[in-house]
């Protein structure tokens, strides 16, 4: 099984238990299940990894290798939903 690294806390998990993201238009999308097209971003399926990872615009730009906006508070609580956490 392949493994990614979680950019909140650095940890190596296999890639089915961590959240994708990819840059959309120029926007931050969830893709659980990993078949967005383009480069992806994971983060662990924790609150703690999602809330602290979703704020690091800075994380996302460096692993993506472009400028994505990081989604606001709201945007934030619906993707933690989505996640089931």
């Amino acid at each position: 099984m392949p493994e990614r690294t979680c950019l909140f806390c650095r940890k190596a998990r296999s890639k089915s238990s961590l959240l994708r993201f990819v840059a959309s238009s120029g926007a931050l999308k969830a893709d659980p299940a990993g078949v967005l097209p383009g480069r992806g971003a994971y983060l662990c399926r924790t609150r703690e990894c999602l809330e602290g990872g979703l704020k690091r615009a800075g994380a996302f730009a460096r692993a993506l290798r472009t400028k994505a906006a990081v989604p606001d508070a709201a945007g934030v609580e619906k993707i933690i939903r989505e996640a089931g956490l």
